[in-house]
């Protein structure tokens, strides 16, 4: 059975309700959770994060912060892998910058996943939520995109997982991608 005319393999529903159509394809599917079906939008990051992150955001407030949750179970795989995209507004590209180089640092923290917000209720992961899995970001503009997946039991994983879950992150960037030219 083909792909629909207009749709693009792997696109799966956009970020805010768009047609798949509107998301660039790539290489895997992913379904908004069936729990956070719409993106979740905050002005306040200092409350939707922690450690040095939120210490950022309490002296450099964003603008907005999106978070939206997807699943997807790769070809081949018998595990429902959980992608979260957040897409972080800052008042200005310099302090976005500053936002990125510091989520690289180890130990820095991050924005709160919709698992450890309690956004949903997905068992079998721990304080991290999908951070013990794969991770990818990308600074755009005034705009941080941050991407984590990973699979329940959290657990740690071994290099070749870590590598594929950052396979999977790095694919849902265009996600966060098109939600942050949407404004």
């Amino acid at each position: 059975m083909g792909v629909p005319a207009g749709r693009h393999p792997g696109a799966g529903p956009a970020p805010g309700g768009g047609t798949a159509s509107e998301v660039p394809a790539g290489r895997f599917t992913f379904t908004p959770h069936p729990d956070m079906p719409q993106p979740k939008v905050d002005q306040d990051c200092a409350a939707n994060s922690r450690s040095k992150i939120k210490g950022f955001f309490e002296d450099h407030p964003c603008v907005k912060l999106t978070r939206a949750l997807y699943t997807t179970t790769p070809e081949g795989q018998d595990k429902k892998i959980y992608t979260w995209v957040a897409v972080v507004e800052m008042d200005s590209a310099e302090t976005a910058t500053q936002l990125h180089d510091l989520a690289h640092q180890d130990g820095s923290g991050n924005v709160t996943d919709p698992i450890i917000a309690g956004l949903v209720d997905i068992q079998g992961f721990g304080e991290y939520g999908l951070g013990g899995g794969g991770y990818d970001s990308q600074l755009n503009g005034s705009h941080v995109i941050i991407v984590e997946s990973d699979w329940a039991p959290s657990a740690k994983r071994t290099a070749q997982q870590r590598d594929f879950l950052k396979e999977i992150s790095a694919d849902a960037i265009r996600y966060g991608t098109h939600f942050a030219a949407q404004g």
